[in-house]
């Protein structure tokens, strides 16, 4: 791959994510951690599935730039483990703080991207896909999902006070 992809990368995180705030931005803030958005999950909830997941990004980038990725996941890996972990550590924090802890998974994202030898986008993982299939599954991807989610969300919240 090339620094081209790595700069490809980059654009669509910060577009991915940048569209994610807009939707937040959106929503009525009274709304943000009330249950429902993505089965049990509030706005504050998923954004702190977010910042995990662009932690876990990293952490894959990290390794693989030490050629580590094969010690990262195991047969027992339990993303939904993961997941519901995630939501009960931040059930009672603030919206602010699950904002500011993805800002820092973002910004860790960013700078992985940037230290990450071009090469290393093909470097196969051993779970499947490629280091450069992590980081648009956990990033940019992710964030377009999740971005999606809570517009949906957020619209029926809106045409159900319309009615």
């Amino acid at each position: 791959m090339s620094d081209e992809r790595l700069a490809e990368l980059r654009r669509d995180l910060d577009a991915a994510r940048e569209d994610l705030s807009a939707a937040l931005e959106a929503a009525d803030p009274t709304l943000l951690t009330v249950p429902g958005l993505v089965g049990t999950w509030s706005a504050r909830e998923l954004v702190a599935h977010l910042a995990h997941w662009a932690d876990w990004a990293s952490t894959c980038l990290e390794a693989a730039a030490v050629g580590r990725l094969d010690g990262l996941a195991s047969d027992n890996w339990d993303v939904d483990g993961q997941n519901a972990d995630v939501a009960d550590e931040v059930a009672s924090l603030t919206m602010s703080a699950v904002r500011d802890r993805e800002a820092a998974s973002y910004e860790r994202l960013v700078d992985g991207l940037s230290a990450l030898d071009p090469a290393l986008l093909d470097m196969p993982a051993p779970w499947g896909g490629t280091v450069d299939t992590i980081v648009v599954e956990n990033g940019p991807g992710h964030y377009a999902e999740h971005a999606e989610h809570v517009r949906a969300w957020f619209a029926a919240d809106t045409d159900e006070d319309d009615d």
